[in-house]
């Protein structure tokens, strides 16, 4: 078959943009959304205000306005850090910093604006904490990045983190064998795992709660357990762990972490003290590297690890 030129470029063209394309419902599956009322100081509502949600680290603005009954929504965020700020001709602007996004949330933030003689501007430092973030009617525990960072993990694999959350029960040994993990009542082997949106569950072995892939707490933006997922958009399982990676921003980041277990640095079991039993020698090294940065700045963005 003889092809031109032009026709070359087109299929070296369509082959490159598969993976993004593939990508493409990935993203959207993770998108998140911010809606809310816009008042005056007598509760009235402000059909025509203009809102503005602003991604902190990648400084990409997305804008709606309200309707008539004075109510935005912003259906597709990008999980991160925002501010959202809400403006309107002869009222005072209002901002919310530190409005954090993370996977599939669901948050309601409803501004009051006051009548402004002069230009003035009111701005509101909240956390996730402060607000009703959470506009399902699931329950669960939410991880976010900087304490993925503090807690401290032997084998840097995030999924042993399950067994701090709340309502999780590890398994522990009984005269009758080992018992069950659960989760609120649920055995571990019914909760799905999904990383970005996508199923990673174990399933070739049926051995509990496990990821075929390990996942570092390095590479983790969001770590998410939810008990009882009741809405139709969380998808199969009785219960889900779902995790939310790292993406870059407009400033280049790296990491550098060295991890050993060592026999020499272990203090020795009581048990083997009182036998004097000399522990088997263990020595395991784990390295991770990462860096993250701007392709395009404000447009498009890395996160390599």
């Amino acid at each position: 078959m003889i092809r031109t030129v032009s026709e070359s470029k087109k299929l070296i063209l369509a082959v490159a943009m598969l993976p993004f394309l593939l990508l493409a419902p990935l993203a959207f599956g993770q998108s998140a959304s911010i809606s809310g009322t816009v008042t005056d100081a007598s509760e009235a509502v402000l059909p025509g205000a203009t809102i503005t949600a602003t991604n902190v680290d990648t400084a990409v603005e997305t804008m709606v306005t309200t309707n008539n009954a004075g109510i935005y929504n912003f259906a597709a965020l990008a999980p991160g850090n925002y501010k959202v700020t809400a403006e309107m001709p002869g009222f005072q602007t209002n901002t919310r910093t530190d409005v954090v996004l993370g996977g599939r949330a669901q948050l309601r933030i409803n501004f009051e604006l006051e009548v402004s003689g002069v230009t003035t501007q009111i701005e509101v430092s909240t956390s996730a904490a402060e607000l009703v973030l959470e506009s399902s009617s699931s329950t669960g525990t939410v991880m976010n990045e900087r304490v993925v960072k503090e807690l401290p993990l032997l084998g840097n694999n995030m999924m042993d983190l399950i067994n701090v959350m709340g309502g999780v029960v590890k398994p522990e040994n009984t005269i009758f064998g080992n018992s069950e993990q659960t989760f609120a009542g649920v055995m571990a082997d019914n909760i799905n795992i999904q990383r970005d949106g996508v199923t990673v569950n174990d399933v070739r072995y049926s051995s509990g709660i496990t990821s075929p892939g390990r996942l570092n707490p390095e590479m983790i933006g969001e770590f998410k357990l939810i008990l009882s997922p009741v809405d139709a958009e969380v998808g199969r399982g009785a219960g889900q762990v779902q995790v939310l990676t790292k993406s870059g921003g407009n400033e280049y980041h790296g990491t550098g972490v060295w991890s050993i277990l060592n026999t020499a640095l272990d203090a020795n079991e009581w048990n083997d003290n009182r036998t004097g039993t000399i522990p088997a020698w263990k020595n395991v090294n784990q390295y991770t590297i990462s860096v993250n940065g701007p392709t395009a700045k404000n447009k498009t963005f890395f996160f390599v690890s």
